[in-house]
């Protein structure tokens, strides 16, 4: 029997059914790597009988898991964090969730990630292991990477043609000026292509950043401020701002 901090005292069948019958696959392993117990959880993700799986150690079970079509150097690398555990004397704490390729009994490809910590039992140092198959999460993982890579390239596009588009306006604006009869006329049509033109550095900066989402407003408006000075021909603009990020649908009415 085992006791509780309650003091209570359960049966060690309990604890059994309860490694039994976890839905990852758990597993016991002396030091030196021969295996002492596994649940049907991580024979079922092995594809192996749970019979074979006991008859193997950890260096014939990672020999024969690791995909090494998928990573040539995996189970040197499982060796080398299985052997932290194996061989050290420290006290040593939960390991980090390792990813591993493995290809099943059945010849499947799988992705499963493995979690390590020490077992102390009647003065004899035990190695745990956690493996939980991860396959789908990765996969799901990978297309959303893919998804926003996608989205990424389509926004650019976008941010790309709106810029284009602004600058044509703005040059048949120009041409406009010129066929004004008054003064007035053509300051008019020139203070709607200066707009244009701020509008456009606005994509032209969004389009360099590759944020569609935020402006950094100090950078835009001293481009904004040398873009006035080079039209107009002003004096130079003393230009002084405090770094600030302002939302891009708030930097088109600056």
């Amino acid at each position: 029997p085992v006791a509780s901090h309650t003091g209570f005292e359960l049966p060690a069948e309990v604890y059994r059914s309860f490694f039994d019958h976890a839905r990852e696959g758990r597993a016991l392993l002396e030091r030196s790597g021969a295996m002492l117990s596994a649940n049907q959880a991580f024979a079922d993700l092995c594809e192996l009988p749970l019979d074979e799986l006991l008859s193997m150690d950890a260096e014939g079970l990672i020999g024969r898991m690791v995909d090494r079509e998928a990573e040539p150097e995996g189970a040197d690398r499982v060796m080398t964090f299985l052997a932290t555990f194996m061989k050290s004397d420290d006290a040593l704490e939960r390991s980090p969730p390792a990813r591993i390729p493995v290809r099943t009994g059945s010849g499947r490809r799988r992705e499963v990630e493995l979690t390590l910590f020490p077992v102390s039992y009647s003065g004899c140092k035990l190695v745990a292991a956690i493996v939980r198959d991860v396959t789908e999460a990765s996969q799901a993982a990978r297309f959303l990477e893919r998804a926003v890579a996608q989205r990424d390239i389509l926004l650019k596009e976008l941010v790309h043609r709106i810029k284009n588009n602004v600058a044509l306006i703005a040059s048949l604006l120009s041409f406009a000026r010129r066929e004004m009869e008054t003064e007035r006329d053509a300051e008019v049509v020139k203070q709607a292509r200066d707009r244009l033109m701020a509008v456009s550095l606005l994509y032209d900066i969004i389009h360099g950043s590759g944020d569609f989402n935020t402006v950094l407003l100090d950078a835009y408006l001293e481009r904004l401020a040398r873009a006035v000075e080079g039209s107009t021909g002003c004096r130079p603009i003393e230009f002084a701002v405090q770094p600030v990020v302002i939302q891009q649908k708030a930097a088109l009415p600056v």
